[in-house]
């Protein structure tokens, strides 16, 4: 199958999301909804309401001075935002160039199991592959990289490779090509704003595309508990009392809501939850019969 750009579905899916697989999205994604932006619309609304009853009392000379004020803070905003824009795309560029001339490209010639790999977690997610470099570093990490407006490549540490079996990897690599083809940022269907709250949303969703690409849960999860215990200290976790953990921690222990819903990334051990939960869900059966 060709996939189909802009897709935010994986090819097929489309037809048959009655049987669930269009479950392959994360449900909590959808609660967000356009909710956020109606929000921001009222707030935005009542600023400018606010605003205009203010400037109505203005006299002359204080109309002159708010307009002075208001191109003076405008300048200041546009020129700041530009700036820092400028400044983190160069210093991004900079860093990536960087490590990409201390890396070298997987293929048929250079790390070649690594080539394959990526390949085959490709074809399972029905995109074509990216580039993917390996990078020296101790580092259990995996992660993608923008080279100019459209151009994705994979970067992996050699940390990742000593720690990660085939299947492992199978994960790790489909997680990440699942992050180029369904971008940052899941979009409002018709609207094509970006849901923007609880970005970690999107960290549950690579994850079954790593599933999908791995097919086989057990491998899985043992990636992602890698990312954390690395290779030698693995056996020290029990993944079945993990999965099976209920409850919160003390609120002195637990991390704020506030700042889980804006991490980019959830707990590892949340992450493992919902991969199993998808697992065994109808949803994740019905995609096996579509692929």
């Amino acid at each position: 199958m060709k996939d189909i750009p802009g897709q935010r579905y994986i090819t097929g899916m489309n037809a048959s999301k009655k049987n669930g697989a269009d479950e392959y999205y994360v449900s909590g994604e959808r609660r967000q909804g356009i909710t956020f932006y109606i929000i921001l619309a009222l707030i935005l609304g009542l600023v400018i309401i606010l605003a205009a009853e203010a400037y109505r009392s203005l006299s002359p000379l204080g109309m002159e001075t708010f307009w002075s004020f208001a191109y003076l803070a405008a300048s200041l905003a546009v020129g700041a935002t530009a700036g820092i824009i400028l400044f983190n795309s160069f210093n991004s560029y900079r860093i990536i160039q960087a490590m990409l001339r201390n890396s070298l490209k997987a293929s048929p010639h250079a790390f070649p199991e690594i080539y394959d790999i990526v390949g085959l977690a490709a074809e399972r997610l029905h995109v074509q592959a990216p580039d993917t470099y390996v990078s020296q570093s101790p580092a259990v990490n995996a992660y993608l990289v923008r080279l100019g407006l459209r151009k994705k490549v994979i970067i992996i540490n050699t940390g990742l490779l000593r720690a990660m079996d085939q299947d492992e990897l199978l994960f790790i690599l489909g997680h990440e090509i699942s992050h180029a083809k369904y971008g940052r940022w899941r979009r409002i269907p018709g609207l094509g704003l970006p849901y923007v709250i609880a970005p970690q949303y999107n960290e549950y969703r690579c994850d079954r595309g790593g599933l999908v690409a791995s097919r086989n849960i057990d491998a899985s999860v043992r990636a992602l508990l890698k990312l954390v215990t690395g290779k030698e200290f693995i056996d020290r976790v029990s993944v079945k009392d993990l999965a099976n953990e209920k409850g919160e921690a003390p609120p002195s222990e637990a991390p704020s809501k506030v700042l889980q819903r804006l991490a980019s990334h959830p707990m590892i051990g949340a992450r493992i939850k919902e991969l199993m939960k998808f697992h065994s869900s109808p949803a994740y059966t019905a995609y096996q019969n579509i692929s």
